[in-house]
C-alpha cells in the first residue's frame, strides 16, 4: 500500500481501538488536528445516554458543544458548577446563589477592611487554585461569598468539590464523561474531574506541547502524570488533518530545540504525521514557511499591517468560501498585543471583516450593581459593588457591622447614597423597558455606567441577535481574527500570521525561552490549514530589536522575504 493508503488504515484502526476498548478510564495525548472532537463524537455516538463534556474556557466549551451537539452536555468547569450549585444544597449559599465572575475583587476588598492586612484578588485565586486553606484566606473568602449569597469562577467549582468529596452518593453518574485541554487544568480543577468521573467512565483528551496557561497556575505536569498512571489506558491520535507537512515537521524540529536546551522537561513522546490523504495537495502548494522581514515598524511606515493586508487580498475565492462555510477565521493574525494591537490598527479601515480577539476582562462594574438592584431593591451584592465602586468614609464600619453581624447593607449606608443610587436604578428599569428619557436623564444613566447607551442595549440583551449574513458583512471577502498568542488557543485558520518575531517580544529573552513560550509556538504554528507566516522587523519605534531565537530554530523550513519601501514600490507597480 501507498503510505496515504497506509494512513488511512492506521486512521481508522486508532480511532476503532478507543471506541471498542473497555477500558473505564481513557486519556488520548495528541497534537492538534488529530480529530480529538471527532473522536468525543464517536465514542458518545457508540455509548449512548446522558453524557457530560467539560473543557477549559467558554469559547472551547461553546465550540465543543455545537459539534457535539445532543450527544452531552457541554460545560466549562464553573458552568457545570454553576448548574449544580442550582440543583444542590451545598450549604453557605442558596440554590438561588448569584453568579458573578468578578467577585474575587469584592472578597479581597472585604478581606482588606476587615483583617486590616491588604489583600489581592490574585492571592485569593492562587489559594483556590492550588487547595491552599493554610492562610485562612479560602475560608474567609467563602464567608465574604455566602453573606452575599454569591459565588465566582473559582469558589463555585471549589463549593462543588467539597460537597461531593463530603456527599458522595450525591455526584451524578454518566454513560461517558470527556474533558478536553486536560493540560491547561490546575490542581483545583484536576481534583474536581477527579471526583466527577468516580462513578462514570472517562476519556481525558490533552496535549501537554499545547500548556499555556501556567499563569494562571495551570500545569502539564497533570496529563503527564495520568500518562503514567496505570488506571489510564493511553491511545495515540497520530494523524494531523489540519496542518501541512512542513508545520508538522517545523513543530518537531520546535521540540527537539526545546528539549536540547532544557525545556519541555518530562514530555509526553507522541507520534505526530501530516496526513496525506486530505494535506498533499496543501502540503504542495505552501511547502514553506514565510519569513517575512520588516524593516521597520512605525507610525509612518507600519510595514507589518500593509505587508500582511497585501497577503490577504491575494487569498482565493475558494479559501474564503471554505473559511466562512466551516465558521473559522480565513486569516489569523496572532503575536505579542504590542505587535497584534499595531495590526489591527491598520487593517481595521481597510477590511470589511475584521476583529481584535481581546481577553474578557473581569471587572467590577456599575451595571452590575445597578442591573441587580432592578430586580432586588434590597440586593446585597448590588450595593456591595456599588460601595466599592464609591466607598464611603464610612465603608469599612457599615461592612463589619454587615458582615460580622449580619445585618442588612441596604440598611447601613447613607440615605444620600441610597437616594442617587435608587434614582440611576428607576432610570435603568425605564431604559429597559424602552421609555423615552430626556437627555438629561440618558446623559446622568450613562455617566453613572460608564456605559454607551448602544453598548448597554447589548450588554442587557436588548438587542436583537444577528447572523454574519443578518449584519451586511459580504459573505464573499476574507474573515480575519487578530489576537494574542494566549488568544489564538482553540482557533484555527486558513492562513496564520504570527507577528512579533523578535527577542525582547517574542520570546522575552532569547537566552531564557520558557515553556510557556515553545507551548505558545507550537499553537501559532498549527493554527493553519494552509499557510503561515512569520513575521518580524529590525527596528520597532525606537527599538532595534534582534531577530528571535525562534526564527532561526525553523530556518531549515522558512523562505525568506525582506520588506521594505523597494518592496512595496515593486509590488505595488
Amino acid at each position: 500500500m501507498s503510505a496515504p493508503e497506509e494512513q488511512e488504515t492506521e486512521r481508522r484502526n486508532c480511532l476503532q481501538q478507543i471506541l471498542d476498548s473497555s477500558a473505564r478510564r481513557k486519556l488520548i495525548v495528541a497534537g492538534p488536528g488529530t480529530g480529538k472532537t471527532h473522536t468525543f463524537k464517536s465514542l458518545l455516538e457508540r455509548t449512548g445516554g446522558p453524557s457530560l463534556a467539560v473543557t477549559f474556557i467558554n469559547a472551547l466549551a461553546a465550540d465543543l458543544g455545537d459539534k457535539l451537539g445532543a450527544l452531552a452536555v457541554t460545560h466549562t468547569f464553573h458552568g457545570y458548577c454553576r448548574r449544580m450549585l442550582h440543583t444542590h444544597a451545598v450549604g453557605g449559599v442558596s440554590m438561588n446563589v448569584d453568579y458573578f465572575p468578578s467577585l474575587p475583587a469584592i472578597q479581597a476588598d472585604d478581606l482588606t477592611r476587615l483583617g486590616g492586612i491588604a489583600v489581592d484578588g490574585r492571592d485569593i485565586e492562587h489559594e483556590f487554585h492550588y487547595l491552599d486553606q493554610s492562610s485562612g484566606l479560602i475560608d474567609r473568602a467563602l464567608g465574604s461569598g455566602n453573606y452575599y449569597d454569591a459565588v465566582g469562577h473559582l469558589d463555585s467549582v471549589y463549593r462543588m468539590l467539597r460537597f461531593f468529596q463530603t456527599n458522595p452518593g450525591s455526584i451524578p453518574t454518566y454513560r461517558q464523561v470527556v474533558v478536553d485541554e486536560y493540560q491547561d487544568f490546575s490542581l483545583l480543577e484536576v481534583s474536581f474531574i477527579d471526583v466527577v468521573t468516580q462513578n462514570s467512565p472517562s476519556l481525558i483528551v490533552g496535549d501537554d506541547d499545547q500548556a499555556l496557561y501556567g499563569f494562571k497556575h495551570a500545569s502539564a505536569d497533570y496529563i503527564r502524570n495520568l500518562a503514567i498512571n496505570p488506571e489510564y489506558k493511553q491511545f495515540p491520535l497520530p494523524y494531523c488533518s489540519r496542518c501541512t507537512q512542513v508545520l508538522v515537521t517545523a513543530t518537531h524540529t520546535v521540540i527537539a530545540k526545546a528539549q536540547s536546551i532544557g525545556r519541555l522537561n518530562r514530555r509526553i513522546d507522541k507520534q505526530y504525521e501530516c496526513f496525506l490523504p486530505t494535506k498533499q495537495a496543501d502540503s504542495d502548494l505552501y511547502p514553506k514557511i514565510i519569513h517575512a522581514n520588516c524593516s521597520v515598524e512605525r507610525n509612518s511606515a507600519p510595514y507589518m499591517g500593509r505587508y500582511i493586508l497585501s497577503q490577504i487580498e491575494k487569498i482565493s475565492a475558494g479559501d474564503i468560501v471554505a473559511s466562512r462555510s466551516e465558521n473559522y477565521p480565513t486569516a489569523l493574525v496572532v503575536g505579542p498585543t504590542q505587535f497584534a494591537s499595531r495590526v489591527y490598527e491598520y487593517l481595521a479601515p481597510r477590511l470589511l471583516d475584521v476583529q481584535f480577539k481581546r481577553s474578557a476582562q473581569a471587572e467590577v462594574s456599575p451595571i452590575d450593581a445597578y442591573s441587580r438592584l432592578t430586580a432586588d431593591p434590597s440586593s446585597r451584592l448590588g450595593w456591595r459593588i456599588l460601595l466599592y465602586r464609591h466607598p464611603t468614609v464610612d465603608t469599612n464600619d457599615i461592612l463589619n457591622q454587615a458582615l460580622i453581624n449580619g445585618e442588612e447593607l441596604e440598611a447601613l449606608l447613607p440615605e444620600d447614597f441610597r437616594r442617587d443610587h435608587l434614582a440611576l436604578v428607576a432610570l435603568l428599569k425605564r431604559f429597559q423597558n424602552s421609555d423615552d428619557l430626556s437627555p438629561s436623564e440618558l446623559t446622568s444613566l450613562e455617566t453613572a455606567v460608564d456605559i454607551s447607551p448602544q453598548k448597554l442595549r447589548e450588554i442587557l440583551g436588548m438587542n436583537d441577535v444577528q447572523t454574519a449574513e443578518d449584519s451586511g458583512v459580504d459573505q464573499s471577502t476574507p474573515s480575519v481574527v487578530v489576537t494574542s498568542l494566549v488568544g489564538a488557543k482553540g482557533l484555527q485558520a486558513c492562513h496564520v500570521f504570527v507577528v512579533g518575531m523578535n527577542d525582547g517580544h517574542f520570546p522575552h529573552s532569547n537566552n531564557a525561552i520558557t515553556d510557556d513560550e515553545v507551548c505558545s509556538l507550537l499553537v501559532a504554528l498549527t493554527r493553519a490549514t494552509k499557510s503561515c507566516t512569520l513575521v518580524s522587523c529590525n527596528r520597532f519605534g525606537t527599538e532595534q530589536p534582534r531577530k528571535s531565537e525562534f526564527v532561526s530554530w525553523l530556518a531549515p523550513h522558512l523562505s525568506y522575504v525582506y520588506v521594505d519601501k523597494a518592496y512595496f514600490d515593486r509590488v505595488d507597480n
